[in-house]
């Protein structure tokens, strides 16, 4: 994963954010993206020593207080409240 100047996506809030590539720990993505572990589990409300998978959406600044609006959303099989929260 090669983060940094512009390897990174930006969400509908206006949030710097990029995608994991294969199962990582806050601290290893810390490590790849130049932050604090703190600053990756604090972002992105992951667990000290959670696995996170790949395709996981990773948020590199601390998201806005009040989301977009967004009209009704129909849940898919297989999606997690997680997903949604972070889309």
């Amino acid at each position: 994963m090669t983060i940094g100047k512009a390897g990174y996506k930006v969400s509908k809030n206006n949030i710097k954010y990029t995608e994991t590539k294969g199962p990582e720990t806050p601290r290893s993505l810390a490590e790849k993206l130049d932050m604090g572990p703190w600053q990756v589990r604090r972002y992105n409300d992951f667990e000290k020593k959670e696995t996170i998978p790949a395709g996981t959406r990773v948020y590199l600044q601390p998201k806005r207080r009040k989301a977009a609006e967004a009209a009704q959303h129909i849940a898919v099989k297989g999606e997690t409240l997680r997903d949604r929260a972070t889309k």
